[in-house]
Formats: C-alpha cells, sequence, structure tokens
C-alpha cells in the first residue's frame, strides 16, 4: 500500500489518468494532480469534481453551484494544464458526475425539464431528449460500448405509508439509446435508493442501496443486468456502502463502506480480497447526507473511502478518504483474488462438496 498525505480535508475524489502515471483529486474546491509517489504536479481551484477523458488528452471540471454547475476542460497534454475550453453553465437539481463517451467526443449533462442532453467538447448539445416527467435524474453513464445511456433516479409517487404526494417511492434504472429512443427500464424494489452505480463492459449494473440501520435492507448490494433481471444481492457488512467500482475487466468489483474497509467481490457476491483502511486520529465527523436521507453514524470509525479508481491495468485501487489521505492499493492477480475467495470457504464446502464445482470449477 502507498500511502500519502493529502491535506487535512476530507478527500472528495480520486480518479487514475489513462496511462496509470497520474492521478486527480478534488476537496474543498480544489483539484490537485499527482503522479504515483505522491509528488504533487498541479493544482486548479474552484474544482469540486474532476475526469480525465478516456483518450487521455483533457481534464474536465465541475464547479458546483446553487441548481446549477459549472464545467471546464484543461488541455492535458501541456507541460503546465491550460484553458482548453472556459466553462460553461448547466442547470441541475442535484450534483452531477462527469460522464465521457469512450472515444472522448461527448459528455452527458442533464438539462431542464426532465431532459437528458449530449455535448461535445465545446460544450455545444448536440443532442437533447425528454424523460419521464415525474423521473428526476440521480445519475447517468454511458455504457462501456458507448451506445447507449443507463440513468439512475428518483420517481415520485404517493407513499401508502404516508400522506404527502410529494415522497420518492421507488428508484428506476433506465437504458436510452443515444437518439432518444427509451430501450427498457426495471425498478428497484420499495424503499430501495441507489446510492452509487457502476458498469461493466457485460452490461452489468452495480446499485447499492441506503435507508437506516433499522432497515433490514439496509447497506445492501444489487448486481442487475441492463434487462432488468437481478443476478445476487448481499450484505457486504460495511455499514453504509459508499461507493461500488467495476475493474477494468468487469470480473471483480470494489465497495467501501464506512467502516474502514474496502471488500473486494466477484460476480457472484463472493468476497475475494479485502483492505482496511488505517485510522488517522480524524477528528472530521462521520456525518454524511445522504439525499434524501440524512444519516449520522457517529459510532462508526472515521476514516472512510468517500472515492474510488481502478487503475487502467486493474493492479492498483486509489482510495480518497475521509482523514485527507490518499491510499494506493496493490491488487492482487484476478486468478490468485478468485482463488482465494474458494480457499475461505474451505469449511462451507465440507458437507456441500457439489457447491463447491459449482461457485470454483477450477478449484476441485
Amino acid at each position: 500500500m502507498i500511502d500519502f498525505r493529502h491535506n487535512d480535508k476530507i478527500v472528495d475524489s480520486v480518479t487514475f489518468s489513462p496511462d496509470g502515471k497520474f492521478i486527480a483529486t478534488t476537496e474543498d474546491g480544489l483539484m490537485r494532480i499527482w503522479n504515483l509517489s505522491g509528488e504533487k504536479f498541479d493544482e486548479k481551484k474552484s474544482v469540486d469534481d474532476a475526469s480525465f477523458s478516456p483518450d487521455g488528452k483533457f481534464i474536465a471540471t465541475v464547479e458546483q453551484g446553487t441548481n446549477h454547475q459549472k464545467l471546464s476542460f484543461w488541455d492535458w497534454t501541456k507541460q503546465r494544464l491550460t484553458h482548453f475550453k472556459e466553462g460553461f453553465v448547466y442547470h441541475v437539481s442535484i450534483r452531477q458526475s462527469i460522464s465521457f463517451s469512450p472515444d472522448s467526443k461527448l459528455l452527458l449533462t442533464p438539462g431542464i425539464d426532465h431532459t437528458i442532453q449530449l455535448r461535445d467538447l465545446s460544450g455545444n448539445v448536440v443532442k437533447e431528449f425528454k424523460i419521464d416527467d415525474n423521473f428526476i435524474i440521480g445519475n447517468m453513464r454511458f455504457s462501456a460500448d458507448g451506445k447507449q445511456i443507463v440513468v439512475i433516479g428518483n420517481a415520485l409517487g404517493a407513499d401508502p405509508d404516508k400522506t404527502s404526494l410529494n415522497i420518492y417511492d421507488y428508484e428506476i434504472v433506465q437504458l436510452w439509446k443515444l437518439s432518444g429512443e427509451k430501450v427498457s427500464e426495471f425498478k428497484i424494489p420499495k424503499k430501495q435508493r441507489g446510492m452509487d452505480i457502476s458498469i461493466n463492459s457485460d452490461g452489468i449494473v452495480i446499485a447499492t442501496t441506503i435507508i437506516d440501520e433499522g432497515d433490514k435492507d439496509y447497506g445492501t448490494v444489487w448486481l442487475w443486468k441492463l434487462s432488468g433481471e437481478k443476478l445476487t444481492e448481499f450484505k457486504p457488512y460495511q455499514g453504509t456502502v459508499k461507493t461500488v467500482r467495476f475493474s477494468p475487466n468487469g470480473k471483480i468489483f470494489a465497495t467501501s463502506g464506512i467502516d474502514s474497509t474496502i471488500k473486494l467481490w466477484n460476480l457472484k457476491g463472493q468476497q475475494v480480497g479485502e483492505f482496511k483502511l488505517s485510522q488517522n486520529n480524524s477528528k472530521l465527523k462521520a456525518k454524511e447526507n445522504f439525499y434524501p436521507y440524512n444519516i449520522v453514524e457517529e459510532n462508526r470509525p472515521r476514516n472512510y473511502v468517500n472515492w474510488m479508481s481502478f487503475s487502467p491495468d486493474g493492479k492498483m485501487l486509489a482510495a480518497a478518504c475521509n482523514d485527507g489521505m490518499i491510499r494506493l492499493f496493490v491488487v492482487d492477480d484476478l486468478e490468485d483474488m478468485l482463488e482465494r475467495g474458494c480457499n475461505w470457504l474451505d469449511d462451507y464446502f465440507v458437507t456441500r462438496p457439489d457447491m463447491r464445482k459449482e461457485i470454483c470449477p477450477e478449484n476441485k
């Protein structure tokens, strides 16, 4: 593990450059670029989110405002970061992360009146289409092939347990073509809130849930196909699951919780690895506003992961931590992790030998 000090602020996000040699981090309105030894390369103010373009030529940054975001582009090919395109402003109801198309030519932004916008790198809207009126976009991602858009959000409806009509009743995952044609949608079950999403090349979506500790589905992780077929669900027992990320090969994914752990899983929901965060005696409170819920877990360890990013080759995992640290973890070889997961189940397989063949066919 490589561990270096950022500052005494909570680190909000971290992302690898496409060549895997640098990372960009954000915290408290400041973006910094680092090499993997912890040496600072550059920094820019008024940045709340940052993402490298897939082709490695640009960095897109977002400055958050009241009901709007300002998106700017920076030239990453020069020795020092320079503006490629001055910021343009677009409306948002809640914070949106940056999503490039795989060919780096388009970005997704939400529009006014329940619309999705496709923009070029000059900020021009090249396509805009309307979605359902009662649907509030939570997050959007391009599919791995760039031909479709995956949207997760809330549908407004009446709650049978309450009298108010303005209750977020259920969450929906929608799949859209770039032409504006809706391909499919499916509902995440009642009272399941999709906190974070990640998509692999096979079109499998991870969705995490958050209600409160008294709810039976608190901290559940769901894997869905874009057709709406649920593959599996399980509880990582990490308290609130804050972030989920697929590895580049799509066969392993990581979850982070506020119990100071990062856990690695295969697509059957079997744990194949784990990283534990060291404690830095941070005085920062473990308090987050998970809209529309406010979850306070003062009894939890105060050092947890706010954001994760796999390196392009999948051999490292970067974690933006609540104690002001950036941590780089070395990820074992995939086959080694899968074998380790099967070894952890040895006692279970003693009385269920047929299950070993089904779960671990290469480890008889």
